[in-house]
């Protein structure tokens, strides 16, 4: 049996994580284990943050080391996944799903205000993930910068390396479509 615990990691401090996303700061605590070929865990990041925004999140493992099932819950969303056989695929639905936090992990602070309701899909292979499948498809993206508030919908696939708009609307002050 293996056993992994983590009691308040920084994510700062675990390898990747500060330098792929430098503006994501919280703990991680929780455990993973394998035992009799079998793994299982739960990790969280209850105080999980954007600059000072909270993102609250937690992630739920079990499976065999061949074939995992993944819970990920941030903001809010649940994002459920798999990976086997060297492949990550999963949905998700997205209620008011944060997107200026996601953008800020990455260049740090914007007054752009954005969020997502929809729903997504994925497949992506890990060896080659600029070849995989990711669909979006929106009820309401929300977008807010200088007092200027458009809404609308989209819908976008990404596959194998080309990314297709199928649909797209926004009004506000004015419309584009």
């Amino acid at each position: 049996a293996l056993r992994m615990r983590f009691i308040r990691a920084l994510f700062g401090l675990i390898p990747g994580i500060a330098a792929t996303v430098p503006h994501v700061n919280g703990a991680l605590s929780g455990v993973v284990q394998l035992r009799n070929g079998v793994v299982l865990g739960q990790l969280v990041a209850p105080e999980l943050s954007v600059g000072e925004r909270l993102l609250p999140a937690s992630l739920q493992l079990s499976g065999v080391p061949s074939s995992l099932d993944a819970a990920l819950v941030v903001a809010g969303t649940l994002i459920s996944g798999e990976l086997d056989a060297g492949r990550l695929t999963g949905s998700a639905r997205l209620e008011r799903f944060p997107l200026e936090l996601v953008a800020e992990a990455f260049v740090g602070p914007s007054d752009v205000t954005a969020s997502l309701t929809g729903v997504l899909r994925f497949d992506v292979p890990l060896d080659d993930a600029a070849s995989g499948f990711v669909r979006v498809a929106t009820e309401e993206v929300h977008l807010a910068r200088a007092g200027i508030v458009p809404l609308g919908t989209l819908t976008l696939t990404y596959d194998d390396g080309a990314l297709n708009v199928e649909r797209v609307e926004f009004g506000g002050r004015g419309a584009w479509e």
